[in-house]
């Protein structure tokens, strides 16, 4: 944050690289997707840790970044500015796709950042611009006949992850993305931009086996391609080391978000510095087995999962001061140390539904077990 700071022009501009020992031009210094960082990581770090005083001390640079771009808007449109979805195959994804991403990303992070920072006004001109960019983002880049933002991955993605697609036709929209990937091969054709989109809309319709495929697609473009031909880094390029590029590049790195949730562990919705984690284990191909750790700002989070036979383990940690839900699709009953606990306030004093279980670090402790039967039952166990 001090380095954007540091680099911002008196015009608002926040320089795609800081500090600005070179100065670059075009959208090599100017790129929404890059600038934006100023108020979308300003917001990811207070979710993760709480810290309000980032928010404070950088909230009028964000707000001098977000009219910066406003000024370069026609109706809301960033036209022909930035470098594309970075990286992608074919470049089919126009820029003024990209840039009004960019500049969308920004505009909503603002409008989280204000309302918690008690900044009501600002708060409701930000909210009220990100409106109008979805309007005119409908407006100018859906297709009603086949129920599409175009024709590729990234450009549907994109509307997905703004949440701007209507629910009428978000399966529809999501379906123009599953064909492509079939049409390729199981493989992704989005660049270092519309990545996490990718992901967001594929989880929006609960693909995740589909993700596996496509991060495990022993050919190219995939992370496992990467993999095979000798990368013991994240590299730059999806095709790895026989692109030439930088060896040891953190740009593609979404994929480790989505390893770190196969194992059931995130953030619920809403939720600041971890003050409440959803379990909700992902089975995918032939694993077997998930875990993962994070050391939050609360204390050690953790969750597993293995499979055996007709049986399902699942073991979780959560901090004190912290609320885990578990949630495990597929099985209607829920049960406590044998006794069934579907429908009723347990004696932790949360309510206990089929199939999810809302738990606190005491009395329990910080670990417990769910294990899943053939017949469908859900059993607690103390570890």
């Amino acid at each position: 944050m001090k380095a954007m700071a540091d680099t911002q022009t008196s015009d608002g501009l926040i320089p795609d690289i800081g500090p600005e020992n070179t100065v670059f031009t075009y959208g090599y210094r100017d790129d929404s997707d890059w600038g934006n960082a100023v108020s979308t990581l300003a917001w990811q770090l207070y979710e993760t840790y709480g810290d309000l005083k980032l928010l404070r001390d950088n909230y009028s640079m964000m707000q001098s970044y977000v009219a910066y771009l406003s000024n370069k808007t026609t109706t809301y449109i960033i036209n022909n500015s930035g470098l594309g979805d970075w990286i992608t195959f074919g470049n089919r994804t126009p820029k003024n796709y990209t840039a009004t991403f960019g500049y969308d990303q920004a505009v909503d992070a603002m409008v989280n950042v204000a309302a918690i920072l008690g900044k009501h006004e600002d708060a409701l001109y930000y909210t009220t611009l990100r409106t109008n960019i979805s309007n005119a983002w409908n407006a100018n880049f859906f297709y009603a006949s086949n129920s599409s933002y175009g024709p590729t991955q990234a450009d549907n993605a994109l509307a997905i992850q703004m949440k701007l697609v209507r629910p009428s036709v978000h399966v529809a929209v999501a379906g123009n993305i599953l064909r492509d990937i079939a049409a390729n091969g199981d493989h992704l054709t989005v660049g270092e931009i519309a990545l996490p989109a990718l992901f967001v809309a594929l989880q929006s319709v609960d693909r995740n086996d589909l993700i596996h495929r496509i991060v495990t697609n022993p050919t190219s473009p995939s992370y496992a391609y990467q993999v095979l031909n000798g990368a013991t880094s994240l590299n730059e390029r999806w095709n790895g080391q026989t692109a030439g590029a930088s060896l040891n590049h953190f740009m593609l790195g979404y994929v480790d978000k989505w390893i770190m949730e196969i194992s059931g562990m995130k953030q619920s919705k809403g939720s600041i510095a971890w003050a409440s984690v959803d379990f909700s284990p992902v089975f995918v191909g032939n694993m077997t087995y998930a875990a993962s750790r994070y050391r939050s700002a609360r204390g050690l989070i953790a969750a597993h999962w293995r499979l055996s036979d007709s049986q399902m383990a699942y073991n979780i940690t959560v901090p004190v001061g912290s609320v885990g839900i578990v949630s495990i699709k597929g099985y209607e009953n829920v049960s406590e140390g044998g006794v069934d606990m579907s429908g009723k306030i347990c004696r932790k004093g949360f309510s206990m539904c089929a199939a999810m279980v809302l738990i606190t670090p005491s009395p329990l402790g910080p670990g417990h077990t769910y294990s899943t039967h053939a017949e469908g039952k859900c059993t607690i166990i103390r570890s």
